[in-house]
């Protein structure tokens, strides 16, 4: 079974790295839906992103693939669990881009005691899976993205990635200056469609709440079936693009004048 894991990604692995190199064409006319990094730089009508969030860092694999696709990218990652936070030091520590952050974000900044996880993958502020999943108890200092980059002196955020295992929205909501002033063009986030999944951000809300700040879902990424034959969709990573944000950040953007 592990050797038929691990062929089973190779044909992704490659498919990812082809779409990071800088001489892959970025094409028009695309067919969506496989890479969202890639969409957004389609998208965008260029590779030159300058500030890149991943909130929900983890170890720092999706770090480092978009370090990938944006070398020159400034890409703060944000982690708050401790030894977690260690493993994305040490994989990212070759990286002088990635700016790693031992913080939360949410919707309102302060101090929080967070359930730590056998999986650091499902490490939340919002859970409500059994307390015998829980390895203990970790006060995290947490804070909003407006906030953030108030102090950091961060003027926009090209690409907003959040997995915050189902407290997407509430920290999409704490940048939401940043968003109503339009530098957020694009943003990606986890969005959960089973009644009963306690793990993920429900889609509906979070798709209401960002279709009334003016965006618009551009794809839908990395599907997770579930169930007997995997016949439940259970969740997926959403895109996001804000059109006149986008276009006022990235001018290659703008459609071609007739």
């Amino acid at each position: 079974m592990e050797v038929r894991y691990y062929l089973g990604r190779v044909p992704s692995a490659l498919h990812a790295w082809l779409l990071s190199r800088r001489w892959f064409p970025l094409f028009r006319r695309f067919r969506g839906g496989r890479d969202w990094t890639y969409d957004a730089c389609r998208f965008a009508g260029t590779r030159d992103f300058v500030t890149v969030f991943d909130v929900g860092a983890n170890r720092g694999t999706v770090s480092l693939s978009l370090a990938r696709f944006f070398p020159e990218a400034a890409i703060h990652a944000f982690e708050p669990v401790a030894a977690t936070y260690a493993g994305l030091r040490r994989a990212c520590s070759a990286r002088p881009r990635i700016f790693a952050h031992q913080l939360a974000l949410a919707d309102a900044p302060g101090e929080v005691l967070m359930e730590t996880r056998a999986c650091s993958e499902l490490n939340s502020l919002r859970f409500d899976a059994p307390a015998a999943a829980s390895l203990s108890m970790e006060r995290v200092a947490v804070t909003t993205l407006s906030a953030f980059c108030t102090r950091e002196k961060i003027a926009a955020i090209d690409l907003l990635k959040v997995d915050a295992q189902g407290f997407d929205l509430a920290v999409i909501r704490g940048g939401e200056s940043l968003l109503r002033a339009g530098l957020v063009p694009f943003i990606v986030a986890e969005g959960g469609l089973q009644p009963d999944d306690t793990t993920n951000q429900p889609f509906l809300p979070l798709n209401a709440y960002l279709v009334a700040e003016g965006y618009r879902l551009a794809g839908i990424y990395e599907q997770l079936n579930y169930g007997p034959r995997l016949r439940y969709l259970g969740c997926f990573n959403a895109l996001y693009l804000h059109p006149a944000a986008l276009e006022a950040r990235f001018p290659s953007a703008r459609p071609p004048q007739s």
